[in-house]
């Protein structure tokens, strides 16, 4: 079995950049998510923010690949499990 090293925040950011630029910036978000969910300290990510990041890579890909069904598939499960509202609105 090999060890790995653990991963330092000088690597944490070099793979995050990496990723940024193949990419794009939404999935440099989900990995820097990941990153902090993997940490043991950092303290779990919210449901909101959960809701945010599908949004944002959601829309990075529609935009990357207009044809690609799976943008319109995850906004519709978000809609289907957990109700996107304004926050600016009450009640919606």
């Amino acid at each position: 079995m090999t060890d790995f090293a653990p991963l330092t925040e000088e690597r944490k950011q070099a793979i995050a950049a990496m990723v940024e630029q193949k990419y794009g910036h939404a999935c440099r978000a989900a990995v820097e998510l990941a990153f902090a969910a993997l940490t043991p300290s950092a303290p779990a990510p919210s449901m909101a923010d959960m809701r945010m990041l599908i949004q944002r890579l959601s829309h990075s890909l529609r935009k990357a690949s207009p044809d690609n069904v799976l943008s319109d598939q995850a906004m519709d499960y978000l809609k289907r499990t957990a109700p996107i509202g304004s926050p600016l609105r009450d009640g919606e």
